[in-house]
């Protein structure tokens, strides 16, 4: 089901909305190449996943899989060509998250770059540093740079996010930060569990009316398609929606 093999070690997360996001994407890209040409030169396109370790998700029905590991959109993307950012809170990012990753990623040289970094969503974007490890400072000293060789800057060409509308103190967050990611309008896919309707619509509302994004649900009959392929009946995944956002010319900024 996905392009790389899950080491014996991975991390259990087993997200429904993780997982069919990433088969969704799989669809939407198989015929698109993973670079663009800049003066004739290939450059590869760059993604980052918001939260990619961690999340409040209930367990998965037993037929499934709980050997997936955190950053999983991020894996998918860096086998399929991409270069890729997975972001979290430190304590995630820096430990199983960039632990996750580093077991399954490509060694191969000519691979795409793969990094795990810091984002706090709370930090105000003008705090950010793409030169250094953690894009957002700690509370307790200055980013240092990085001894990286290769740091990942915007702008992204593609945004993620995963089960991310959970609590109404985390939507305004994410919306800046979302809208901080997307100076040259690259395409948001948000794909979640609806386990309270009037949140996910007061989102969706303010990402419209106060940030400028045009929001549109991915149509159900697509995911059944691809899910059946899976072996999943409806039920399996009952209440999981994929969203596309993208902000446009004459929205706010």
């Amino acid at each position: 089901m996905f392009p790389y093999a899950l080491s014996a070690d991975a991390g259990s997360l087993a997200l429904l909305p993780l997982q069919i996001l990433s088969v969704y994407l799989q669809d939407v890209l198989k015929s698109k190449k993973p670079y663009k040409l800049v003066d004739g030169v290939k450059q590869r396109y760059k993604a980052i996943e918001l939260g990619a370790g961690t999340g409040p998700y209930p367990s998965l029905p037993p037929s499934h899989s709980s050997s997936i590991p955190a950053g999983l959109l991020s894996l998918s993307l860096h086998a399929m060509g991409y270069d890729v950012v997975a972001t979290d809170t430190p304590l995630i990012a820096h430990g199983i998250l960039h632990s996750n990753l580093s077991s399954n990623r490509s060694t191969a040289l000519s691979a795409p770059i793969l990094e795990a970094r810091a984002l706090d969503w709370f930090s105000p974007p003008s705090s950010w540093s793409w030169t250094t490890s953690p894009i957002t400072p700690s509370l307790s000293s200055s980013p240092s740079p990085s001894h990286e060789a290769t740091l990942l800057q915007p702008p992204f060409d593609l945004i993620l996010t995963t089960d991310s509308i959970y609590s109404p103190t985390l939507s305004t967050p994410l919306l800046r930060t979302l809208h901080a990611l997307s100076p040259l309008s690259p395409p948001i896919y948000l794909s979640l569990e609806v386990r309270d309707p009037s949140l996910i619509d007061e989102f969706l509302e303010s990402a419209r009316t106060e940030w400028g994004f045009k929001c549109s649900k991915v149509e159900k009959g697509r995911l059944e398609r691809l899910v059946r392929g899976m072996g999943w009946e409806e039920e399996d995944w009952e209440g999981v929606e994929v969203w596309k956002l993208k902000w446009g010319p004459g929205r706010k900024r």
